[in-house]
């Protein structure tokens, strides 16, 4: 039963908090600071949300620079002028051609000299069925820093947002 809880642990934390699990510190961290943002910081972010709607409707945006920092925004702005809010965690995937978040496989050494070996393998892949167009994100939202995007430049510093535009070949 301990076995299992340490396994879907992480699972259950990425339902409500931002946990791609690759580091305990990361795990740890979410516990302890669940919403140290200051009631200042938040209408901040609401405000600039509210603008960047305004400016830019129905668009969609990368979000970084943390792996499932997006959550934070999606958490704030319930309007319908964002399409869509995308981690630059799944962003980056894209642009490897990579669906794997992560995966760890945990082997067991048996004491005795056995001729097969037991492990247990499990990780954590990208929706199968992610119907976001990659390919037509043109704009990038860093938070408290400009998003850290090769391709990306800064056009625009709001309030705690950093908007930026991807560069045209």
């Amino acid at each position: 039963m301990i076995l299992s809880l340490l396994v879907i642990n992480p699972y259950l934390i990425q339902i409500k908090y931002s946990s791609n699990a690759k580091e305990f510190n990361s795990l740890i961290g979410n516990l302890k600071n669940l919403n140290t943002q200051s009631i200042g910081e938040q209408q901040l972010i609401l405000q600039d949300l509210k603008q960047i709607a305004g400016d830019y409707p129905d668009k969609t945006f990368v979000i970084g620079n943390k792996p499932d920092g997006y959550d934070t925004l999606a958490f704030y702005y319930w309007g319908g002028d964002i399409k869509e809010f995308v981690s630059i965690q799944d962003y980056e995937l894209f642009l490897n051609n990579d669906s794997t978040i992560f995966e760890k496989t945990l082997k067991l050494i048996p004491t005795i000299q056995d001729r097969r070996e037991i492990w247990i393998a499990g990780g954590m892949n990208k929706n199968e069925n992610d119907k976001t167009d990659y390919n037509s994100i043109e704009f990038g939202i860093g938070i408290n820093e400009p998003i850290n995007l090769e391709n990306f430049e800064i056009i625009k510093k709001y309030n705690l947002l950093y908007l930026s535009q991807k560069k045209l070949k």
